[in-house]
């Protein structure tokens, strides 16, 4: 007798109940029913809730039992699969937990989780498909590698959607980058670079956007009699990720003040029309890149402190709205490092329109990516147009703006930028007016929660603390 046919015998016997009686209470027929309870008949999803609820017993109480009689009768993947799907959709994340370990128990089962797994994550059900894909990654050692690997990279993707720029994740993910397919290598080098140029860790993002020119570059070699057939298996074109990886190089290298070998990167990508097989998806990459490195160019020029270039640089900004307050960034440290002024150039865009900047529409309109770097974006535009001011002894600007970069700072976590601010606030707080030592104070408490935030012992730990957010 399985475990669900001891369950309802129990409660017919403490309830003098019968058969027949139970079989109106659960609208299951008195012969199905019998064969259930006493010839050890398996049960549908739909069957196991209605008996559980003429047992009285909460939705899904009776799922892990279930799960348990379906692999003691060695039931096929058809009993099992629709106990997954059910879970989902009753966001019983607990009991797909558990009846997942149970059902890893038997390799053979393995697959079909995977699939599931799959199939959730193209859905956006992160939770179910985290689940499912730590299962697997916790029993599936080397058995099948490409399957890990996609395993850990679907999880390192749910991780970034929700918690990008997140310094724990990373390292979890890298030592199965190497074994997964070449069309998700190329995607999970991308993230895993990006996440370190969130994390402003330039070396880091230098070495895997090496890597993954690297690689896009073999893949390119290596496909270029089939290139149609390989690039559609590819989220971007094959151009993009050559492209890119040579942009966030060029990047690395210009936050580390190594100008020379960022000129000579930015030169990889200016032109890139020579890549065979570009549709137009592909040349309209080969154009934006022409024009990030237009952009970087005169970026560098004027980091080196060229003043020269700047009337030039503000007319590509002009040109290129999207780029004005990465562009002003770049002039700002430049003016503060090199001690001059740029007022008149400032003075051609709208200072006021960037500081009054809604980010809840940023939030809304952005991918998750993308709103970590705007975010960010606006968080440096604020704190370095407010060290212009200082240096000019225009306080009250300066103490607006700095204020503006704390409470960004402090919404995106980001400790240094919160200490740097908190530092220049302090060095001119006698300039402070009263409202704006009240907004600091206010913002302070803000400081004070983030460093009360423990930082996980472990990556477990840290996954388990994301999975309580989602």
């Amino acid at each position: 007798m399985n475990r669900i046919s001891i369950i309802i015998k129990k409660y017919l016997d403490e309830n003098h109940q019968s058969i027949e009686m139970f079989s109106n209470a659960c609208g299951i027929g008195r012969g199905a029913l019998r064969r259930i309870v006493y010839g050890n008949k398996m049960i549908s999803i739909e069957q196991l809730d209605r008996i559980t609820d003429a047992l009285e017993m909460p939705v899904g109480t009776l799922y892990e039992s279930y799960c348990e009689d379906c692999m003691t009768c060695n039931r096929g993947w058809k009993w099992l699969r629709p106990l997954f799907l059910r879970c989902d959709e009753l966001e019983l994340y607990n009991d797909l937990r558990k009846i997942s370990r149970i059902i890893m128990q038997n390799s053979k089962f393995i697959q079909g989780t995977f699939e599931i797994a799959e199939s959730f994550f193209d859905q956006d059900k992160h939770n179910s498909a985290t689940i499912l894909f730590e299962s697997i990654v916790d029993v599936d050692k080397g058995s099948h590698f490409e399957r890990l690997a996609i395993s850990h990279y679907r999880l390192f993707k749910i991780v970034l959607y929700h918690n990008f720029g997140s310094p724990y994740v990373a390292h979890r993910f890298i030592p199965f980058r190497a074994r997964l397919p070449e069309a998700y290598a190329l995607d999970g080098l991308m993230l895993l670079t990006e996440n370190f140029a969130a994390l402003e860790r330039w070396e880091d993002v230098e070495k895997y956007a090496e890597e993954m020119h690297l690689l896009a570059y073999d893949i390119y070699q290596s496909k270029l009699k089939n290139t149609k057939k390989f690039r559609n298996s590819l989220r971007h074109p094959l151009v993009y990720y050559y492209g890119r990886a040579l942009l966030l190089k060029s990047i690395a290298y210009e936050y580390q003040g190594m100008y020379k070998e960022c000129m000579r990167c930015i030169t990889g990508y200016v032109d890139l029309s020579w890549f065979e097989g570009l549709n137009d998806e592909g040349r309209n990459e080969v154009e934006r890149l022409s024009l990030f490195a237009r952009g970087n160019m005169l970026c560098v020029q004027v980091k080196m402190g060229d003043q020269e270039v700047i009337p030039e640089y503000a007319s590509f900004l002009r040109e290129n709205p999207q780029e004005i307050v990465a562009g002003l960034i770049t002039m700002l440290i430049s003016a503060n490092e090199y001690h001059y002024s740029i007022d008149q150039t400032l003075q051609l865009f709208s200072i006021e329109s960037i500081k009054s900047i809604d980010f809840v529409d940023i939030d809304n309109s952005e991918s998750y990516y993308k709103k970590f770097f705007s975010r960010h974006r606006f968080c440096k535009f604020f704190y370095h147009y407010a060290e212009y001011c200082f240096v000019r002894g225009h306080y009250q600007e300066g103490i607006r703006n700095i204020l503006l970069s704390l409470e960004v700072a402090i919404e995106m976590k980001n400790n240094r930028i919160m200490v740097l601010c908190m530092t220049w606030f302090e060095k001119y707080r006698e300039h402070a007016s009263l409202e704006q030592t009240e907004v600091y104070d206010l913002l302070c408490k803000g400081v004070q929660n983030n460093t009360h935030e423990e930082r996980p012992e472990s990556l477990e730990s840290f996954w388990n603390f994301l999975m309580s957010t989602l």
